[in-house]
């Protein structure tokens, strides 16, 4: 069948000037020059026998006929650009990027990471532990590991949540002397910055409070803190994901099994719609993990 199809550069000209409503804006990023960006959409609206753009008050606004258009080409567009990441990435690209945060990524990603590499030696991994924004995050990155928000644009895939207890090395509970839960409230302890109520909550949970809570060494990492913890600077309120490693070592220990419910969540987070094949192995295999 013979497709009817427009001038493909008048689609990617309207498609951009569309998305952004400026002619300039869609002119930087398919470097042309405005002129060309007016004169391609004029084609457009020609061939089509319709206008696309309406100006009000010197503002670019969308016909209804072009808002319409405007979302079944991007569509379009992106089944072409995720069609050709997958033809590319059987041959050149398979190299997947994932963002994640630290803490996840040492305790909880890693140790795993082995039996993706087993199940998926044709695909090379790249972490990137830094905290970069959502909205900004699919400039650099195929994936992303992160605490839920509200993000329509995005689709979430629960991994796990979060319980906390008191974990300190064998040493520390041995120098002073932990041995009912009372014992922690004079006890030297590790504090993360952006949770300040850990020791509160669980010391209330057990009708104690924290006799110096302005004592104590202050993190803004939890990976970081773990490891202070295991050279006995303190007793940590840890986070159950990422402690059983090291207490099954004996680095650390958990004198008191009672856990506190965190809101603390992680997810996989992904763009919608159709992802590439390497980003779709990732994914189906870190559920597998989850479920299993």
């Amino acid at each position: 069948m013979k497709r009817r199809l427009p001038p493909l550069n008048a689609v990617r000209a309207f498609e951009a000037a569309a998305r952004h409503l400026s002619f300039t804006a869609a002119a930087q990023e398919l470097h042309v020059t405005h002129s060309a960006i007016s004169q391609q959409v004029k084609q457009l609206e020609g061939w089509l026998d319709m206008h696309l753009f309406l100006r009000q008050n010197s503002t670019l606004v969308l016909t209804d006929k072009g808002r319409a258009y405007l979302l079944e080409l991007r569509q379009a567009l992106d089944t072409i650009d995720i069609a050709t990441q997958n033809l590319q990435s059987t041959r050149h690209d398979t190299t997947l990027t994932l963002s994640v945060l630290p803490n996840f990524a040492l305790h909880w990603l890693v140790p795993r990471l082995p039996g993706f590499q087993q199940r998926h030696p044709d695909i090379r991994l790249r972490l990137l532990s830094g905290t970069v924004p959502l909205q900004q995050l699919y400039e650099s990155c195929d994936l992303a590991i992160r605490p839920y928000q509200n993000a329509p644009e995005f689709q979430f895939d629960h991994i796990c949540g979060a319980d906390m207890l008191p974990v300190m090395s064998p040493a520390f509970a041995r120098r002073h002397a932990i041995r009912t839960p009372a014992d922690l409230q004079a006890a030297p302890k590790l504090h993360i910055t952006h949770s300040p109520q850990d020791w509160p909550r669980w010391l209330g949970a057990h009708g104690l409070q924290d006799r110096y809570p302005a004592q104590g060494m202050l993190f803004d990492s939890h990976a970081v803190a773990l490891q202070a913890a295991i050279n006995g600077l303190g007793a940590l309120m840890g986070l159950t994901p990422f402690i059983q490693d090291m207490i099954d070592t004996g680095k650390l220990m958990a004198p008191f099994p009672d856990t506190v419910q965190t809101e603390r969540t992680w997810y996989l987070v992904a763009p919608r719609g159709r992802l590439p094949h390497k980003a779709t192995c990732f994914r189906d295999w870190l559920l597998e993990q989850v479920t299993s």
